[in-house]
């Protein structure tokens, strides 16, 4: 557990801003804490991770339309070992494809319709 305080908070805020003036390509991949990507990032148990990931990417995006360079966007995701899988078969927990699918046109989406539009 981390303690956000107003100087900690301070902190943070100054690491994001380094963080998108140095973004040139997002890989959109929603990741939980004990798995580096969740198995279907449409999937209602990580409707609030999703919602996370989108808020940063969101700041992001605007960062760079604010410094008026091209937003990049990869809808990232891998097979085993990054996709979850089964016990004792290794089957994916989830269709790679329609993942990929899933994440990158609700981005480009998002995107289009101005969420990530710069201040």
């Amino acid at each position: 557990m981390y303690l956000i305080t107003p100087s900690t908070r301070h902190s943070l805020s100054l690491l994001c801003v380094q963080v998108a003036n140095a973004t040139v390509l997002t890989h959109a991949r929603v990741g939980a804490p004990r798995e580096i990507q969740v198995g279907d990032p449409s999937a209602p148990e990580h409707a609030s991770l999703l919602a996370t990931y989108e808020q940063w990417w969101a700041l992001l995006w605007a960062n760079q339309q604010a410094r008026n360079v091209p937003v990049l966007i990869e809808a990232e995701y891998g097979p085993s070992p990054y996709m979850p899988s089964l016990p004792h078969t290794g089957m994916p927990v989830s269709d790679l494809a329609h993942v990929v699918e899933f994440v990158g046109r609700r981005q480009v989406s998002r995107f289009k319709d101005g969420v990530c539009k710069a201040p």
